[in-house]
């Protein structure tokens, strides 16, 4: 008696629950998520994912590289994020918490939004309408 009981109110327990996901539309219930962000946050960090997955395919393994945004915070939320998704190369942070550091000596320079102006000794190699890839001379 008591676990029929038990069994019962955990079924009662669920009822909420199957309520909410049946309300729901189809294609939001078995829609896959393109970036770890969909769902979850604002459509910026799913915007600086898709800006980092798209340069992880210009530039080439085992290479460094730094990331330059229009403030010190943005670049360093983008860098930490580029982490993730380069793990075979080498990150040079263009600033952490405000305060300059290495990015200069990095090859690779991953622009979000294409903000910053490359020097003379850049060459563009890509353009996403999230930002854009350069690469230094030599190094």
């Amino acid at each position: 008696m008591i676990r029929r009981l038990w069994l019962a109110s955990s079924f009662l327990l669920l009822l909420p629950a199957v309520f909410f996901w049946t309300r729901l539309p189809l294609d939001d219930v078995a829609r896959l998520p393109l970036t770890p962000f969909d769902g979850v946050t604002t459509s910026v960090e799913t915007d600086e994912w898709d800006f980092i997955v798209r340069a992880h395919a210009v530039v080439p393994p085992g290479k460094t590289f730094t990331v330059r945004a229009s403030t010190p915070q943005l670049a360093l939320e983008v860098y930490m994020m580029s982490l993730g998704v380069l793990p075979e190369d080498e990150g040079f942070p263009s600033s952490y918490f405000g305060a300059p550091d290495a990015g200069t000596k990095a090859e690779y320079v991953l622009d979000y939004r294409c903000g910053g102006k490359p020097d003379s000794a850049m060459q563009r190699l890509a353009a996403f309408p999230s930002g854009c890839v350069d690469r230094r001379g030599s190094q």
